[in-house]
């Protein structure tokens, strides 16, 4: 539970028919689907700060328990208990990170 907001985390979405969503459990309005361009990070701050969608021009990147919030995880990979070692971190196949 988040500050006493027993509904964060159960989605609860809207679809606006503009290119956005809101999630009513978390507050937040999201853009409905990317426009399929890989970004680094200075030009995914650049997309966001001037994006105009929906009526709204003040979109900003998630931060990562916003991000969270929208994850689907019952479309993420299987993971086979495999573990890879990189840059002194260990990595499950399916992403866990546990510092090694």
């Amino acid at each position: 539970m988040v500050r006493g907001n027993s509904d964060y985390g159960k989605n609860n979405f809207e679809d606006h028919s503009n290119g956005t969503i809101s999630d009513h459990a978390t507050g937040l309005m999201w853009q409905q689907s990317d426009d399929g361009q890989m970004r680094d990070w200075e030009s995914a701050l650049s997309y966001a700060e001037n994006l105009e969608l929906g009526g709204f021009d003040n979109w900003r990147l998630p931060n990562a328990k916003e991000l969270q919030s929208v994850l689907d995880y019952t479309r993420s990979p299987q993971s086979t208990g495999r573990f890879y070692r990189m840059n002194g971190n260990y990595l499950t196949q399916a992403g866990g990170c546990s510092k090694g």
